[in-house]
């Protein structure tokens, strides 16, 4: 059997220094996470103190912030109810195919104009 060591995890704090959209993801996965544990003796006050265990995330760690699609946004994990599903890591696996996608063609993109760019200046030296 394989041994991992649990690491435990606070609860996404809301961060309101940074754009509305971070300050919106962080209330979302905050309440993703509440739902999640569906804890009634969980109150505002005792967030700053809540942990979650890596057992309860499919990759052993939460997703970021912004990796909305990864199936670990929440703890989906031996929850104790059947109240949330395990995440669909299909969706998250697609979504990152995509953005590598969308990066190699950009790259491709600036390299051919790169080049381009490169053979223009050397058949201007060759006219000059």
């Amino acid at each position: 059997t394989e041994t991992r060591t649990r690491i435990f995890f606070c609860l996404p704090s809301i961060v309101t220094h940074q754009s509305s959209q971070t300050k919106e993801l962080c209330e979302k996965q905050r309440t993703s996470w509440l739902a999640a544990i569906s804890r009634q003796d969980i109150k505002p006050a005792n967030f700053h103190y809540t942990r979650v265990c890596s057992d309860y995330f499919t990759s052993g760690k939460p997703a970021g912030l912004y990796d909305t699609t990864n199936p670990d946004l929440a703890p989906t994990l031996k929850l104790g109810h059947q109240l949330m599903k395990p995440g669909d890591s299909c969706r998250h696996t697609t979504a990152v195919a995509r953005d590598a996608k969308k990066r190699k063609i950009e790259e491709d993109t600036i390299q051919s104009a790169t080049t381009m760019a490169s053979d223009i200046e050397s058949s201007d030296r060759r006219f000059s």
